[in-house]
């Protein structure tokens, strides 16, 4: 497809990526984490590639029985429609949160 191109995303992870952003490209050091639920798949190893590339710290639970969500965009003009399959996304174990507070206590 022409123009295509593969972005992570949702709203939680495009705040993540954004705060990142702004705190490498500023004085201040801190560091941004980041907890979802992927599946084990090629898609959830694009999203941790590119979670990794942005300076966010991902932790991410692997769902071995569902795919990693997607979100098709079509933008036309000012106009833009969205079709989500949250899939893995709908997963995440309260258990991996539990196992892992340090991992954001200490972001």
């Amino acid at each position: 497809m022409k123009d295509r191109k593969v972005i992570p995303g949702g709203s939680a992870l495009n705040s993540s990526r954004a705060a990142a952003y702004f705190i490498k490209n500023s004085e201040k050091t801190s560091s941004i984490a980041y907890m979802g639920c992927i599946g084990q798949d090629e898609t959830g190893q694009i999203l941790e590639t590119e979670v990794r590339k942005s300076d966010v710290i991902g932790n991410f639970f692997r769902d071995t029985k569902t795919s990693t969500g997607t979100c098709a965009v079509v933008i036309k003009g000012k106009e833009r429609s969205l079709c989500a399959n949250i899939a893995a996304s709908a997963k995440f174990p309260l258990s991996h949160l539990q196992k892992n507070m340090h991992f954001l206590e200490n972001a």
